[in-house]
């Protein structure tokens, strides 16, 4: 309906007066849809409308031609100065182009009850076609007295949350435990804190239940969706790995998405699986940090390394690597090293043994040995000057010695 804006605004004002009569139209919209739309109906006419709208512009054109037809031709008529009549475009007047103030503006303007029945609409249509939807996690919420597990959030709309839980989150086994055994409270409390390390991570899942229903208390209309990460998974597993052929063969490169940072490395989710990429194997060009360099969210490329699908059972086991993205880099960068020469770098981590370090400009990684730091206060992020002393071409890692750029002197 095309509302007056000054109109509209007043009666945003006043919205609270109008809610009954709101929630009437949003029970009227949402009771014809559930009985009476038919969605492939929909789309066929949908198509049927595109079709009408390509025979316009034939008509069009038709038109044009029956026009230029009926124009004697000029051979034909004996005038051999007969001239064609030409079509004229009428001029538009500068003041056309004006905007008038005063003028009264109308646009179609959407109320909040309608744009969230329009999104709700949509994901009950993804819900009856089976579609895979990929959103961003804002949210986890613990089990409770009435919440049996906990919950992972997403947003299908900006006013439509779709509930996760964690039994239909995660794909595999990540506690090192037997939930077969394990206790209630205690695999609740597992799956929560390791849903918590995924916020602001983007999934796939499926909408498996929605419903719609007016607040006795409120007088609201409430809504509610429930959806299932594993049944999403598992469709992609299908089509790429268990259908007549594999889709998918070892060696090829993918992109990933980052679910979880860890200390030791990054889960990810690749085609389908969650996959653990070991800190060693990320990249082969620089030490990396995983919790700095790769959040939740982030799309990193990996090559395949390993892949074992059984159709019998219906599994897929695979494995990537980060290493073999920047190998060829990493190779070349070895070749311009030498012994004796030093490097400007910068230090990523510091343990009881090695100070590892990233040459910058080189793209190579070095490693300095604890014993030979002298006592300089060497920590994540220090810039130091590092000497070469020994190349390890096989592991691509040179060896040496370093002093922190600030505590040198003239």
């Amino acid at each position: 309906m095309a509302k007056d804006i000054n109109a509209y605004e007043v009666e945003n004002m006043d919205a609270n007066n109008d809610i009954a009569e709101e929630i009437a139209v949003a029970d009227a919209i949402e009771n014809e849809l559930d009985e009476n739309i038919d969605y492939e109906a929909e789309a066929e006419a949908l198509d049927d409308a595109t079709e009408d709208d390509y025979d316009d512009v034939d008509d069009l054109e038709e038109i044009s031609s029956d026009d230029e037809a009926e124009v004697p031709n000029a051979s034909a008529s004996g005038a051999g100065n007969a001239e064609r009549p030409r079509r004229r475009r009428a001029r538009r007047s500068s003041q056309d182009s004006v905007v008038n103030d005063d003028a009264d503006v109308s646009i179609d303007v959407m109320s909040p009850t309608e744009l969230r029945q329009l999104n709700w609409n949509q994901l009950k249509t993804a819900q009856k076609r089976g579609i895979v939807n990929e959103r961003r996690i804002v949210a986890v919420e613990p089990a409770t007295e009435g919440r049996r597990t906990p919950r992972v959030v997403v947003y299908f709309a900006d006013n439509l949350p779709v509930h996760i839980s964690t039994r239909d989150f995660f794909g595999i086994n990540l506690f090192g435990a037997d939930f077969a055994t394990a206790d209630e409270f205690d695999r609740n409390r597992r799956e929560y804190q390791m849903a918590s390390k995924m916020l602001g991570a983007w999934i796939q899942f499926v909408v498996t239940a929605a419903e719609s229903v007016i607040d006795p208390e409120s007088g609201t209309r409430v809504y509610a969706a429930v959806g299932s990460r594993v049944m999403a998974l598992e469709r992609k597993r299908q089509r790429l790995f268990l259908g007549a052929e594999p889709r998918i063969n070892v060696g090829r490169r993918i992109k990933a998405r980052v679910l979880m940072p860890t200390s030791r490395g990054v889960l990810v989710e690749a085609l389908g699986n969650d996959v653990l990429i070991a800190t060693r194997d990320l990249s082969a060009s620089r030490w990396v940090d995983p919790i700095v360099d790769y959040p939740a969210g982030k799309v990193i490329l990996a090559d395949v390394s390993a892949l074992e699908v059984n159709k019998d059972e219906q599994t897929v086991k695979i494995a990537v690597t980060g290493r073999t993205v920047d190998e060829e880099d990493a190779r070349v960068a070895f070749r311009s090293i030498k012994v004796n020469t030093r490097y400007r770098g910068i230090v990523v981590s510091v343990d009881e043994s090695y100070a590892r370090i990233n040459l910058n400009g080189v793209g190579a990684r070095a490693s300095v040995p604890r014993s030979v730091l002298a006592g300089y206060p060497v920590r994540y992020g220090t810039q130091v000057d590092f000497e070469v002393k020994e190349i390890n071409r096989d592991r691509m890692i040179v060896y040496g010695s370093c002093i922190p750029v600030a505590a040198r002197t003239m």
